[in-house]
């Protein structure tokens, strides 16, 4: 393990390094076809008109697909484990915050004006956020 992980590991909450990964339904049974997977809410069918196009709307995408990041990490030369997809800033800003902040007790630091989300997640998460000023 690098420097830099090591010293990563150590500022991510241990509750959090102690977790088991979670394993969807849908990757447990990855190589079990005909199966219809109802675990998630989606429609086991396929919508109308059944087009190429229309074939997976009804089904959710994969939280970490595997092509966008290998091309990710060909493009910017690091391993695919130092990649996160996810579903937009928000859930990126959440992320972060649980993953490293202990609820009544550590701190974020923005600087304003930001992204709104930064204080809106602080919060959901009793994490304290301090405003600096832009220039100050």
């Amino acid at each position: 393990m690098s420097n830099t992980m090591q010293w990563l590991n150590k500022q991510v909450r241990p509750e959090i390094l102690a977790l088991a990964p979670y394993v969807s339904a849908r990757s447990e049974l990855a190589d079990a076809s005909g199966l219809i997977p109802l675990d998630a809410n989606e429609n086991p069918w396929a919508p109308y008109p059944q087009t190429a196009e229309m074939s997976l709307v009804n089904r959710y995408p994969d939280p970490q697909p595997v092509n966008l990041l290998s091309r990710l990490a060909t493009f910017y030369g690091v391993k695919t484990e130092q990649i996160f997809v996810g579903r937009g800033m928000d859930e990126g800003i959440e992320l972060l915050i649980r993953v490293f902040c202990t609820a009544y007790q550590d701190n974020i630091v923005t600087v304003k004006p930001t992204f709104s989300y930064y204080k809106v997640a602080a919060d959901i998460q009793g994490i304290e956020t301090r405003e600096l000023a832009l220039g100050a």
